[in-house]
Formats: structure tokens, C-alpha cells, sequence
């Protein structure tokens, strides 16, 4: 059993390279930070080491338990180098039932399956455009097989991994927003939706005028006000998986324009199906409607993998998962850890084996153990928090 002890506060960790510091200028900085009066109701935990020598140069409160929020992303993204290797990537494929005619005809349904890439058509990940140019891709790639028309549906096969998408300790007040978007088998644009509101005077309700991308079914009960104009994004969108009628709370800036917040969409891997009949019907390509793993079964018989779609290498995504704290990518990396010996595997089948895996450094390595009953909800609860410093490679990333 492990003892839980919880703090709220935050957890600071410094790497450094070999350098002499003072002992005394350590303390009075330590001591200076300790006082400030944003932490008078805060605890603090303070370590540094040298990253090369694995020294402990200094030390604050090293056995308090804390709640590490996003600094968890450290552990997740370590666990992925070390598992898949630097230079692994996600893949995604387009499938298809049945046989393609000499007109053209797919006599069966054309399958888009996902293999749990948290980044495909993202724009955290990767460039402005990319869902866009992942689609277009797609669609080249079906007309060069010959394909004319579809039979059957367009499908968004997420199975590989379970269907729950968000956790169930996960806040109701976070489920709604982009960062607490769940991971599937099968993501799309960060698996979240931009809602465009059009800015009005103080005091005054803006009107919704959309969302992208366009998501047919979903509505919004909005009370969000103009506050001051340079107030910022403070509206929260409420609802989870599969609840296309939304609430929308908060302000937004007083203004004559557009402005955007994000919300997590309610069906993904139906919402990355959609997207692909929309890219191929723009090439000319017709079909018989769509189908979403999470709520429909999937087409039955022998399958043809048509194209493989890969992600950038892993070391790339941990980049920007770390710099940019991408919760969905974090997330996506340790589900899929897990889904290579258990596919459909769960968030809990995922956590367990993580902490098994933190349990056991190598032999020679020292870790830093942190408990705490989790962290920051999004993208992950986790009961067991350990530093492993030799599976540092990508310490240039830390901001």
C-alpha cells in the first residue's frame, strides 16, 4: 500500500550543467523565493542537481508530497523514449472492404484506422494548415487506388485503444475545454473544436456564429459576456464525450471582432470520418455516409490497407509536447504504451503498467520519488511520481 500525502503547491526541479554554486547564494535564493507573498499559503519543494554528474548540488523540502500538475509530463514523455525509441512514429491507415470495380467502384466501405497518433491533423503539434494538408493526402491517396465512389460508409476506427476518452475523476468543469480533450484510437486536430464567438460592447451577450471545424449536431446554450477589452479568454465550455449539447459560461473581451475558444469534441473518431468523406467528395469522390467507433459497429469483413499515414519521430513530439505542455499528447504516448501488448487497453490497464515501470531503474540509476494520489487531472491520473534522470535525452526541451 502507499502512503498518499497530498499539498497543493508546485514542484520545482533545476538541471544543470557542471558549475560551481555558492551554498549561501543557494540559500538566500531559496529563502527569497520561500517569501514571497504569492506562496504564503503554498509549500514549496526545491531540487537541483547536475545533470551530468547526477550530483544533488541543493535541496528544499525533498520529502513533502506535492501535486506536480504538467511537470508530469516529464514522466510520461521518459517513459515513451524509453519504450518506443527516439525514432518511433504513429501510424494511421486507410482500409477498405471488398473490391474496387473497373469503374471505379469501391463495393464495400473505406475504413480510416487509427493506431492512437495523438498529432494527426494537429496544429499544437505541427504546423498552422495541417489538418488541412493530413486531408488532402488522404483523398490523393484514395483517387490514386482508383477509387470513384464508395458503396458502403467512411468509418473512423478507433478500437485500438478503449472508448472511455477522458478519465473518470476528470473535473467536469475541465471535460468540455481543449486541454482536457480525451485520447482515442483514432484522434484528429488535437481532438478539439474552435468556437467562434462575435465580439460585442461590455456588458452585452456575443453571438455564436460557428465552430471549427463544423461539427453537424452540435449546440450551444451560451451565456458568456463581453467583459473589458482586454480581459482575456475566462469561458468554459461544459460537456464530455458524446453530449452534443453544450453550455458555455465566462467572458470574453469587449470588441468588433471574432473570438475563438477551444472545446473538446464529443466524438472524435466519427469527427475524423466526417472530415475525410468532406476532403474526398471535394475530390470528386462520393460515398453512403459515415460511422464512428464510438457509437457504431464496426464493418465486418477481410480488410486491405490502402495507405499508411506516419506522425513525425517521437523525439519530435516530445519536443512539443514538453515545451508547448500538450496534454493530449502526453496522454496519447502512454495509452499507446501500454496498447502494444494489450490492444483496446484501458486509461487504468495504462497507469498500472507505468508505475510498474517507474518502480524499476536500471541497475545503477538513482530516482527521486514523489507520491501523490494524482496530478493535474488532464491529461492523466497518476499515483506514483519518480525523476529518472538517465532517460533524460531530451533535457534541451525543458523551458
Amino acid at each position: 500500500m502507499i502512503l498518499i500525502r497530498v499539498v497543493h503547491t508546485f514542484w520545482i526541479i533545476f538541471f544543470l550543467t557542471p558549475v560551481i554554486l555558492a551554498a549561501q547564494d543557494l540559500n538566500d535564493a531559496i529563502i527569497k523565493l520561500g517569501g514571497d507573498p504569492s506562496l504564503k499559503n503554498g509549500a514549496m519543494s526545491f531540487t537541483i542537481f547536475d545533470r551530468k554528474t547526477e550530483q544533488l548540488i541543493a535541496t528544499h523540502n525533498p520529502n513533502v508530497s506535492l501535486i506536480p500538475a504538467s511537470s508530469l509530463k516529464i514522466l510520461t514523455c521518459a517513459y515513451g523514449l524509453k519504450t518506443l525509441g527516439k525514432n518511433f512514429k504513429f501510424k494511421t491507415t486507410i482500409e477498405t472492404t471488398g473490391e474496387i470495380d473497373k469503374n471505379g467502384v469501391l463495393h464495400g466501405d473505406l475504413i480510416l484506422k487509427g493506431y492512437g497518433d495523438p498529432t494527426l491533423g494537429s496544429d499544437l503539434s505541427n504546423d498552422s494548415g495541417e489538418l488541412d494538408k493530413v486531408l488532402k493526402i488522404f483523398a490523393t491517396e484514395v483517387k490514386s487506388a482508383g477509387i470513384k465512389s464508395i458503396e458502403g460508409r467512411i468509418y473512423g476506427d478507433g478500437s485500438y485503444l478503449s472508448d472511455e476518452g477522458i478519465y473518470n475523476s476528470w473535473l467536469w468543469g475541465d471535460i468540455g475545454n481543449y486541454y482536457a480533450a480525451g485520447v482515442y484510437g483514432l484522434n484528429i486536430y488535437d481532438n478539439l473544436f474552435r468556437l467562434k464567438f462575435k465580439q460585442s460592447k461590455q456588458g452585452t451577450y456575443p453571438k455564436v456564429i460557428g465552430t471549427y471545424p463544423n461539427i453537424p449536431g452540435l449546440q450551444f446554450a451560451s451565456q458568456v459576456l463581453c467583459a473589458g477589452a482586454n480581459t482575456g479568454d475566462n469561458a468554459y465550455i461544459f460537456g464530455g464525450p458524446l453530449q452534443y449539447n453544450r453550455q458555455v459560461k465566462g467572458t470574453i473581451p469587449a470588441g468588433n471582432g471574432i473570438f475563438e475558444i477551444k472545446g473538446s469534441m464529443p466524438d472524435p473518431p466519427l469527427m475524423a470520418a466526417l472530415l475525410l468523406k468532406d476532403a474526398l467528395t471535394e475530390a470528386g469522390i462520393t460515398s453512403n455516409g459515415v460511422g464512428g467507433s464510438l457509437k457504431d459497429v464496426q464493418p465486418v469483413g477481410k480488410r486491405k490497407v490502402l495507405y499508411t499515414h506516419s506522425s513525425k519521430s517521437l523525439d519530435l513530439i516530445v519536443n512539443e509536447t514538453i515545451l508547448k505542455s500538450i496534454n493530449i499528447n502526453a496522454e496519447g504516448i502512454l495509452r499507446y504504451c501500454k496498447s502494444m501488448d494489450k490492444v483496446a487497453s484501458t486509461t487504468d490497464d495504462a497507469v498500472k503498467t507505468f508505475g510498474a515501470f517507474l518502480q524499476k531503474p536500471p541497475k545503477g540509476k538513482q530516482v527521486f520519488l514523489f507520491v501523490t494520489d494524482q496530478g493535474f487531472l488532464p491529461p492523466i491520473v497518476c499515483r506514483v511520481m519518480v525523476l529518472l534522470k538517465c532517460y533524460f535525452s531530451y533535457l534541451k526541451t525543458l523551458p
